[in-house]
């Protein structure tokens, strides 16, 4: 009786548990299923091209101003990374160019390939050759990216070798931290600068950090590229191509490091961190506040969010910012006059891999500072959402894509109905107003020159929009064909009342950022002089009979790096933001102080001889750097496109030409699909492809696990990435079984699409000696057992992290007796015909930064119905759900959580066999445990995983299954150093916990779940039944290592059971997570 209360009590647990992780955790699905994350096409793009001598560039629509530019730029920057980094460039690259982001984030390039098993070895990704960039509406921008994309090509180059062979082997020794790598493409297409420094410094404090190597895991760009930064002020740059050769045949950054610079690593590490320390010393240059200085409020930060878009209110009592995390947003509101904050809007997709928008939300305040705006994308619309604070009343408008494509700027005019943006358009950054009540746009400017970060100033003489803007001509709407535009942005004021003049405020070839009104009759504006940013401070002078010009001047240097400064009008107050550690700083300061401060400077500047304005630079570096030329084999024109293009040679290294039309001997190539090699992969496998069930009337319940076999497979994709195909074949290590297949996949639309055949062939034994005629034999009988597949699949994303996904096809079984004896050529052949549907909800929000450590959750729910079509026909239905939780517990610790279930119904089931784990190396079958034979099952599966028992252990046409696992990367848990090979860096230990039950029927009771144990000897025609009533449940657990041996995850696990057994059951497989 207490036996019976106890397993009935532990059937409604398993439901409630089911219950609680289905509403409070969330993800995923046995190793056999796939997920993966989407890209969503809006639209199609009708691709274009030209070529150089190591470039093509494509683009489409109005695209061709970009393409050209890029092309330029392309090979003039490839001298200057080639002479930096002493590489080669042994490939013609493909630069494909996007008109703005949100045609950027369509892109197929770069998608993950689709692996079978990632535990298995012996996989090259071919070093690529394609470039995706995108226009902001800043060409400065899309020069850095073409930048970073060929010394990313480069880099790997060096690292792993131009061939395959030794890419093939440089893959799989080589073991080097993503700080190390990323770090080095930042540092040669970036400048190093402040702000850069100032957040260095803010985490490195925030963190509490011993080491500058423990804050890895919050900026690894960031860390990597003031290691190199720091070689190169320090060493020299040649240093920088000796440690990346060294790296690639030392195969580790440490012994490379002591190779080079004759020191042991930790001593380098130390110098590189006291480096910065010392630079941050020299930044405290005015230790003392001015006078009247108040911190207003602190504004603290999450190390995994990015903050921008500060923007203050006219009176000077609340400021707004946007906080970006994991591809979501939100905006705050903070009055700090009663110091609250509010959180006023969410919005985005909450993904954990997801890059945050460079742009949205765009934040402006209304003159009187009642009324806020905020420009965000939902749903793919432009959306405009208005603020009144006090009244807590909203608006919200619609923005056509038809009219903009995108906003990169914003701010309010003189009233509160119209607002000034910088945006893009058929291709190119201009400004315009926007009626807010009829979303009606009217362009201020409409040239080639890129205008961005409008802000609206007004005082006594100067009223107007005050803008950056890359402009080599202060007149608006100054098409000039084949002219120039700057290298850096110079800040511009456009003044309705001046017509078509605009007024000049700098000329500077560093970067400029947050231009502002100073006083009433000044502005000012922030840039970097040696490392240190510097605030400027800008005098306009009008003259009768030609344009106004200005004059700038030097404030005092700045103690702190500022992310943002603004004046208040109403006030008179100068409000500056800045980051200290973990929290943002806001201080006022009245500007009647900051202009004393100025000018008792500008007194002392003057009584100081005058220092050259171009000391330190280096006028002959262009003629250092000599031209770069790569011989190519399928090259039939040696003469380069470019020089029939660019007939003008460039007049300084300040500028770069700009083209509205391309002379007409040269005309762009429609671009057709070519296909290349993706991926290759030689290894041993035995994974379970394509298909979950295994015909029953063909094994009789004892599941055949796919033998270690030697698996080959390839892919080819063409240059966008749209279309993929996929080959492959697998021969098993007792040559009597083979599977190959041929796969086809077109990402080119919303829609995504396939075509798969699958073969699958093996020879079984049979003991027939039970049966009954014709299938009777004394002798053991050998059987061909083989599978056609053809299947069709679609998916539809919903967005970034959900997809429905369905699948049609036709399965042809079939067994084929071979004749060996009198009875065996009697047995008839058998066949049989099924199709397949299949549909399922797949949502995927993980991450894996290490092997087999994942963050995040994923989920799939799933239902299908197969019928077999031929002979007696019958069908069976099933749908069930699996899900993944991943949380971080300590360091790069996780526990991870796993909850599948799954039933089959209708007159031909599918038969779960619980037990085991997925690709076992060691798989043994439970013998004993009976089967119900009434059930007239069709197909059998394996529920995994349950280790501390064999498979088959429980069987039904219903499981679920709960799995638990706390998983620790033994070297990043307890050692600081990193490890030298990729043995020590994914050898993990895990400790896990495995519960489940199978049973006949949709909802266990005591009847249904209880199974017998079968007892039977050779020819005897007795069988015993057993009643295994103990348990009507499996529970395992145990300890596991992890580990990497020769390009293979292997995992060993030691498992006890519920049932005592004494030694523990030892698992081995090839496969990662669960």
């Amino acid at each position: 009786m207490f036996s019976r209360l106890i397993k009935s009590q532990f059937i409604k647990l398993i439901f409630i548990i089911a219950f609680v992780f289905i509403f409070f955790e969330g993800d995923a699905q046995a190793s056999w299923e796939q997920y993966g994350q989407n890209r969503v096409q809006y639209r199609t793009f009708d691709w274009k091209y030209y070529d150089s001598t190591h470039f093509r560039i494509f683009y489409y629509d109005k695209g061709m101003t970009h393409a050209i530019y890029s092309l330029q730029i392309a090979e003039e920057e490839l001298s200057h990374i080639v002479y930096l980094m002493g590489g080669r460039l042994s490939k013609k690259l493909n630069i494909v160019i996007y008109n703005s982001y949100d045609d950027f984030k369509q892109t197929n390039i770069g998608r993950k390939n689709d692996e079978f098993n990632i535990a298995n070895g012996g996989k090259i990704d071919v070093v690529g050759d394609n470039i995706p960039v995108y226009f902001n509406g800043d060409h400065l921008n899309l020069k850095k990216q073409i930048v970073r994309g060929i010394t990313s090509v480069i880099k790997d180059n060096m690292l792993f070798g131009d061939n395959l062979k030794d890419v093939f082997k440089n893959a799989v020794k080589m073991n080097l931290p993503e700080w190390y790598t990323s770090g080095y493409v930042s540092y040669i297409s970036d400048e190093w600068t402040p702000e850069q420094a100032a957040e260095l410094k803010s985490i490195f404090i925030s963190t509490k950090s011993k080491s500058i190597l423990n804050i890895e895991n919050y900026k690894s760009i960031l860390l990597g590229h003031s290691f190199w930064n720091f070689l190169s002020l320090q060493y020299g740059e040649n240093s920088i191509s000796n440690m990346l050769y060294l790296t690639r045949y030392r195969k580790s950054v440490n012994s490379a490091i002591e190779i080079v610079f004759k020191k042991p690593y930790k001593e380098l590490y130390n110098e590189w961190e006291n480096f910065y320390h010392l630079h941050d010393s020299t930044l405290d240059i005015q230790n003392n506040k001015l006078e009247g200085t108040q911190i207003l409020a602190s504004i603290k930060t999450r190390n995994d969010a990015n903050y921008s878009q500060f923007s203050i209110s006219s009176d000077g009592r609340n400021i707004a910012y946007v906080e970006k995390a994991n591809g979501s947003f939100k905006v705050f509101v903070y009055d700090m006059k009663f110091n609250k904050q509010h959180e006023l809007l969410d919005g985005g997709i909450h993904a954990n891999v997801e890059i945050a928008d460079p742009n949205y939300p765009l934040i402006a305040w209304s003159p009187n500072g009642k009324r806020m705006a905020i420009l965000y994308q939902a749903k793919n619309k432009l959306t405009l959402k208005l603020f009144t604070v006090d009244v807590n009343k909203t608006k919200t408008k619609i923005i056509s894509s038809n009219k903009i494509e995108r906003v990169t700027g914003m701010c309010f005019m003189d009233d509160e109905n119209r607002l000034a943006i910088s945006a893009i358009k058929k291709g190119k950054s201009d400004l315009y107003t926007l009626l807010i009540q009829n979303t009606r746009l009217e362009p201020v400017t409409n040239d080639l020159f890129d205008d961005k970060n409008p802000m609206f100033v007004q005082s006594g003489t100067n009223n107007g929009i005050l803008f950056l803007s890359n402009r080599t001509t202060p007149f608006l709407n100054d098409n000039i064909d084949n002219g120039h535009f700057n290298s850096q942005f110079n800040v511009f004021l456009y003044d309705p009342r001046k017509g078509n003049n605009l007024l000049q405020l700098s000329n500077t070839q560093t970067p400029i950022s947050h231009p502002i009104q100073w006083g009433l009759e000044q502005f000012s504006f922030l840039t970097q002089e040696k490392d240190h940013q510097v605030r400027k401070v800008v005098s306009t002078m009008g003259r009768e009979n030609s344009l106004d010009t200005f004059q700038i001047k030097n404030f005092p240097p700045l103690k702190n790096t500022l992310v943002y400064q603004t004046y208040i009008q109403q006030t008179a107050m100068i409000v500056e933001i800045y980051k200290n550690g973990s929290e943002f700083i806001i201080q006022t300061t009245p500007f009647s102080e900051m202009e004393k401060e100025q000018n008792k400077y500008w007194e002392k500047l003057a009584q100081l001889p005058k220092e050259s304005s171009d000391e330190g630079i280096d006028h002959n570096l262009e003629n250092q750097i000599s031209n770069y030329i790569t011989p190519f084999d399928n090259d039939t024109n040696h003469v380069s496109y470019l020089d029939m293009i660019f007939l003008d040679k460039k007049e300084s290294k300040h500028h770069y030409q700009v083209f509205n039309e391309v002379p007409n001997t040269i005309k762009p190539k429609l671009y057709l699909q070519t296909f290349h090699a993706d991926f290759l992969q030689t290894s041993l496998d035995n994974t379970l492809l394509f298909t979950r069930y295994q015909p029953f009337d063909y094994y009789g319940g004892q599941y055949q696990n796919p033998p270690i076999s030697g698996f080959v497979t390839a892919s080819l994709t063409d240059i966008m990435e749209d279309y993929k195909i996929i080959s492959g074949g697998r021969l098993g290590s007792n040559l009597t079984g083979i599977d190959y297949f041929l796969q086809y996949n077109n990402f080119r639309k919303r829609v995504d699409w396939g075509l798969l055949y699958f073969h699958h062939a093996t020879t079984n034994l049979y003991d027939l000696r039970r049966n009954s005629y014709p299938y009777y034999s004394p002798y053991l009988t050998s059987g061909r057992v083989s599978m056609d597949y053809l299947q069709a699949n679609v998916s539809y994303p919903l967005n970034l992290l959900t997809s429905i996904r369905m699948q049609l096809g036709i399965r042809y079984d079939k067994i084929k007796i071979l004749a060996k004896d009198k009875y065996s050529v009697e047995m008839p052949n058998d066949n049989q015909v099924w199709a397949v549907s299949r549909a399922e909800i797949v949502y995927d929000n993980a991450y894996s930064p290490i092997l087999n450590i994942w963050h995040g959750s994923k989920l799939k729910l799933f239902g299908e119905y197969q019928y077999k079509m031929n002979n007696t026909t019958k069908g069976f239905y099933a749908f069930g759900f699996d899900l993944r939780n991943y949380l971080p517990i300590y360091k790069k610790s996780i526990l991870a959580s796993r909850l599948a279930s799954s039933f089959s119904g209708g007159n031909a089931k599918v038969l779960y066999l619980l037990g085991g784990v997925d690709n076992p190396l060691n798989a043994k079958r439970d013998e004993n445990t009976s089967i119900d034979y009434t059930q007239n099952y069709a197909f059998q599966s394996l529920a995994t995983n349950m280790r501390g028992y064999n498979q088959g252990f429980r069987n039904g046409n219903s499981y679920l299954i709960l799995n638990e696992e706390i998983r620790i990367p033994i070297w990043s848990t307890f050692f600081k150093r990193q490890a030298k090979s990729p043995f020590l860096k994914n050898l993990q230990l895990v400790a896990f916990s495995d519960i489940g039950s199978a049973w006949k029927g949709i909802i266990p009771d005591e009847d249904n779940i209880k199974q017998n144990n079968v007892i039977n000897t050779g020819n005897s025609p007795v069988t015993v039944y057993l009643d295994n009533s103990t348990y009507n449940f499996g529970w395992g657990y145990g300890l596991g290592l992890r580990a990497k041996l020769l390009g293979y995850f292997i995992r060993t696990d030691f498992a006890w059971n519920i049932e005592g057994i004494k030694k523990p059951l030892i698992h081995l497989s090839l496969a990662t997570d669960f």
